[in-house]
């Protein structure tokens, strides 16, 4: 049976009769693009379906099927049926890049002196990005993606993004069913010194650290407000209200007033 590169995700036809192409995997965000021949007066495809239900088309040599405006969430199964006229076949435009499985397997993963992460793969099909991912306030965090190359051995500087103390990372990629693959986690403990708030150069619009470190600030709801990298912050856009500052490796809290 043939594989149908579409949704960043894989399609495959389960039935293809003279008369109706089926199609059915999982939504990944994308849209389908689909080749519509010309057949006697007019053109191939006569109805669709989307998980049953009819979906209008343009009766053209070419349309797409926009299924990122039918309600789907990443992940949902969806069953597209295309049926046309004898004689002729509707065919998915292979235009979108497959996104194939995780075959990766690490090798060794290590930080050295200079603060470089580096690693080596095998099994690898050199595809798939890899996610440099660190522990940090209480949650797995996204520090950087890496673009596959020829060979196996990577680094990333991740200096930036060290925290006092004992530092987690780990790799990881995801496949063409959105499911995560990881690496072990790597334990790094840094000499670097605490990240402290300079109390004396505090403000109603400012925080300075003593050390420039990553941040973010997320409002009493749990909605991130800012982030980024620096020394200094600039709070004197947000509303007034209660907020939670993550720093360094520490969790605190703020009202602005």
């Amino acid at each position: 049976m043939p594989r149908l590169l579409i949704f960043l995700s894989v399609f495959t036809a389960l039935s293809c009769s003279a008369q109706v192409v089926v199609l059915e995997g999982i939504y990944m965000e994308k849209n389908l693009y689909i080749q519509n021949p010309a057949a006697d007066t007019g053109f191939c495809t006569q109805r669709l379906l989307v998980n049953g239900k009819e979906i209008p088309f343009a009766d053209t040599g070419y349309f797409v099927i926009q299924l990122d405006s039918m309600k789907f969430r990443k992940g949902d199964k969806v069953k597209v049926e295309i049926f046309h006229k004898p004689g002729c076949k509707p065919s998915v435009l292979h235009t979108l890049e497959h996104y194939p499985k995780s075959t990766f397997e690490g090798v060794s993963v290590g930080i050295d002196t200079s603060e470089v992460l580096r690693w080596q793969t095998k099994e690898s099909d050199n595809k798939l990005p890899f996610i440099i991912e660190q522990f940090r306030w209480n949650r797995w965090i996204k520090l950087a993606e890496i673009s596959p190359k020829p060979g196996e051995s990577y680094e990333q500087l991740v200096k930036p993004f060290v925290h006092s103390g004992l530092n987690q990372f780990r790799l990881k990629q995801v496949d063409n069913l959105g499911i995560p693959h990881y690496s072990k986690a790597l334990n790094y403990t840094s000499a670097k010194k605490r990240v402290m708030i300079d109390s004396k150069r505090c403000s109603g619009t400012e925080y300075t650290f003593s050390e420039e470190t990553m941040y973010q600030v997320y409002d009493q709801y749990g909605a991130l407000m800012m982030e980024g990298t620096g020394k200094t912050i600039d709070i004197s856009q947000l509303p007034k209200g209660h907020y939670f500052l993550n720093y360094d490796n520490m969790m605190g809290e703020f009202i602005k007033h």
